[in-house]
Parts: C-alpha cells; sequence; structure tokens
C-alpha cells in the first residue's frame, strides 16, 4: 500500500508530464457576425455588424486541447412600430478543441462546449431586458502557420441566446491569429 508521501511524488510526476507535453496558446480576431431574428413586422432589420472573439487554451500532443473563450456575438439593430431597438450578446464559454495538421502548414481546428451568453434587448428611449443562459456552441477553423508559433485563421462560430422568451442563432465568420507558446 501506498503511503501519503508516495501518492503525492506520483501525482505530482502525473501534473508535471501533463503539463510537460501541453502547448499553450492565445488567439483572437474580428469576425462579420449575424444574428438571425425574426424581422416579421419591421420596417428596417440590419442582422448583420461587427464581433469578435478572444481565446486561450492548452493543446497536448495528441491534437485536443482545453479552451476558454469570450465571444461578442454582434448586434442586430431595427425598427418597429416607430421605436428603435438593438439585440445584442456576448459570452464566456469553456470547451475542447481538436487541432489536426493537413499538410506542413496547415491546421484544421473543430471546437465545441458551453458558453454563459448575455443577451440585451434594448428598445432605444425606453428602457431595456437582458437574460443570461448557459448554451451550447460550436466552431472550425482553419490556419496557415506564418511562423511555428503564429498563425493565421479564417473561424467560423455558431451559438445561441435568448431574452423574453425569443431566441436568436449567432454566427460569426472571421480572421484572426493564433500564437502557441
Amino acid at each position: 500500500m501506498m503511503n501519503k508521501k508516495q501518492i503525492a511524488v506520483a501525482v505530482s510526476a502525473l501534473v508535471l508530464s501533463v503539463a510537460a507535453s501541453a502547448q499553450a496558446y492565445v488567439g483572437g480576431g474580428i469576425a462579420r457576425a449575424h444574428v438571425n431574428v425574426d424581422c416579421a413586422g419591421t420596417t428596417r432589420c440590419d442582422n448583420n455588424g461587427t464581433g469578435g472573439k478572444i481565446f486561450g487554451g492548452y493543446k497536448w500532443d495528441t491534437g485536443v486541447a482545453a479552451e476558454a473563450q469570450y465571444i461578442d456575438w454582434g448586434t442586430a439593430k431595427g425598427t418597429a412600430l416607430g421605436s428603435d431597438y438593438e439585440l445584442s450578446s456576448h459570452g464566456f464559454g469553456i470547451g475542447a478543441a481538436y487541432h489536426a495538421s493537413v499538410a506542413p502548414d496547415w491546421v484544421l481546428v473543430g471546437r465545441a462546449g458551453v458558453i454563459r451568453n448575455d443577451a440585451k434587448f434594448k428598445v432605444i428611449g425606453f428602457g431595456s431586458i437582458s437574460e443570461t443562459k448557459t448554451k451550447p456552441y460550436f466552431g472550425v477553423a482553419v490556419g496557415y502557420k506564418v511562423t511555428k508559433a503564429l498563425s493565421i485563421d479564417l473561424s467560423a462560430d455558431f451559438s445561441r441566446s435568448s431574452v423574453a422568451g425569443d431566441s436568436a442563432s449567432h454566427n460569426l465568420i472571421g480572421l484572426g491569429v493564433t500564437y502557441g507558446f
């Protein structure tokens, strides 16, 4: 039977070996945001805008990674019944990713996890309501390695948010960078 000291040494060795085989990375980008909301009954409806994301993670030699991110899903704007409105959403999430090298300088990335989206519906001049809910998200990216540590990425990310009983789907199509340490 192992004593407490032997268990502590074994756990420390395991943690150090896992950390030694992991590569930390950070990234971010700017994106075309699309908020898919129902525009019926509006006199003006603009579902497209600008969004973006920042993220960081640890990738193991197998290509599997753990990530955390902040995503700004953008803002939909419109006019209904003579009043201007905005629907915006952003969130913090955690998830897993898989990085697959498909050629010497190219990588494909798949992401999935949960994100805590904060949606806000604002009627200009009348006030706003907001709601925070945990929703699934997923994403894909293709990256070109400019250097061993730096890649330029084209990505797509998807999720949903809801406020006052109505829900909207969000997508980002963007350009960014990833830097590995």
